[in-house]
């Protein structure tokens, strides 16, 4: 299953260093990219079903293009269970995401009142 994610990015364009980073949004070359640039992107998730099978999924992209793509590979089905664990996840990796980019900005706006 990940060897079909990795041809996925190597179809897009995407040439993300070894061994891939779960859970994070990374950077990575394109290959249009020069020197050090890093326009390429990539955020993948694992999942292990209660029948011990690992589900893939994410999404991938290039910022100087703007285009993204959605992680696509055959795997087996969650149980509903399982669905709303997964949602429960997302919600909380939200919430954090919004804490964090609000903290953020408090900090900013309190820098520039100096």
């Amino acid at each position: 299953m990940l060897d079909e994610v990795l041809g996925q990015f190597a179809d897009y364009g995407l040439e993300p260093a070894q061994p891939l980073v779960f859970g994070k949004l990374t950077r990575c070359k394109t290959s249009q990219d020069k020197g050090k640039e890093k326009n390429g992107w990539y955020v993948i998730h694992e999942h292990w079903t209660e029948k011990n099978e690992s589900l893939i999924f994410g999404s991938f992209g290039d910022w100087r293009s703007g285009e993204s793509q959605k992680i696509k590979v055959k795997a087996g089905r969650m149980s509903p269970e399982e669905r709303e664990v997964m949602r429960a996840r997302q919600e909380d990796a939200k919430r954090r995401a919004a804490e964090v980019a609000a903290n953020a900005a408090r900090r900013a706006a309190s820098r520039a009142a100096g």
